[in-house]
């Protein structure tokens, strides 16, 4: 079977590492940055650039990322006009199934007629089951560690907490700089684009430790990733599975993440946790810097055993090409 996933998107972790341990072909369609009309336009050659890629493919199976909601109606008419019944697999995130991107006219109907709905968590598919018309093929599949992994060249650890953000409001960051004012002695490095940031205020209130990366590239990225003593996870929403957790696992590194229900379900194993407050991120950080290596140990056991349990449950699916 021929697979390739699209994803309309600069770059998706979730997708390159699932292309690791699946070998299907993975475009990236990045979005316009701009205004309604600006984003419209960018939609529009999304939208003919993933028609390209079926007509010149002619794919068995089709992954698709939601949001947008509207990409699943793209893929069925195209189904119906080229007569080639290739499945399709919705590998919805998070806001797939909150406003706005729930409201889009006919998802619903959309996400019954793929051949499955893929969600991220059992949270998530609690509240897919309950949003979804009866009948849909809700399938559970968590984000696989990362591939990236740390050798012995890839550098010296550098001395600072690394807090990958996109700016979203589900996002504390207020906390982490409140956090960093009272402990001078945490180094903090926040990537995200840098307008986001400073539309919300952020940078006018950031302490000398912190320092707002912008938006950085993939390999600048891994780079940081790499050399970070620590990889802060933070979220204060519900279901969220934060994919920076499985970026810190597949990179060996000490992960700490917001206490949320979903995240000490998924995650206890190999990480650790604070309550959403500066000083408990204060107090666990400290804790965290100090014991390093034996949180590097349980992200790396953590990562070995995922990517196996993974690969089991992809291919009980039906999902692995062939």
């Amino acid at each position: 079977m021929k697979t390739v996933y699209i994803a309309w998107a600069g770059f998706q972790r979730r997708a390159v590492s699932m292309q690791a341990l699946m070998g299907f072909k993975l475009f990236h369609l990045p979005a316009a940055q701009g205004g309604p009309l600006v984003k419209l336009a960018g939609y529009m050659r999304q939208g003919a650039s993933t028609i390209r890629i079926l007509r010149k493919e002619r794919p068995d199976i089709v992954w698709i990322q939601a949001p947008p909601n509207f990409i699943p109606h793209l893929l069925m008419i195209t189904r119906i006009v080229t007569g080639k019944k290739f499945k399709i697999l919705l590998d919805c995130h998070n806001s797939a199934l909150r406003s706005p991107w729930i409201d889009t006219p006919f998802f619903a109907h959309s996400a019954k007629r793929a051949d499955a709905v893929i969600v991220h968590n059992d949270d998530i598919a609690a509240k897919a089951s309950d949003l979804l018309l009866d009948g849909t093929n809700i399938v559970v599949l968590e984000d696989p560690p990362s591939t990236l992994r740390v050798d012995s060249a890839s550098g010296a650890v550098g001395n600072y907490i690394l807090v990958p953000c996109s700016f979203a409001d589900d996002e504390p960051v207020d906390m982490v700089l409140e956090a960093a004012r009272h402990a001078p002695g945490l180094q903090f490095k926040i990537t995200g684009r840098l307008e986001k940031a400073r539309a919300k205020g952020l940078l006018s209130s950031c302490p000398e430790n912190v320092q707002f990366t912008g938006f950085v590239s993939e390999s600048d990225f891994n780079d940081l990733l790499r050399h970070a003593s620590v990889v802060l996870g933070i979220t204060t929403f519900e279901d969220i599975q934060l994919s920076v957790a499985n970026e810190a696992i597949g990179a060996g590194k000490a992960l700490v993440l917001s206490g949320t229900g979903t995240l000490t379900r998924m995650f206890s194993d190999c990480a650790d946790f604070f309550d959403n407050t500066s000083s408990d991120l204060i107090t666990v950080m400290k804790s965290a810097m100090g014991n390093r290596k034996r949180l590097e140990e349980r992200s790396i056991i953590s990562a070995s055993q995922r990517a196996e349990s993974w690969k089991a449950r992809v291919a009980s699916a039906g999902f692995v090409s062939q």
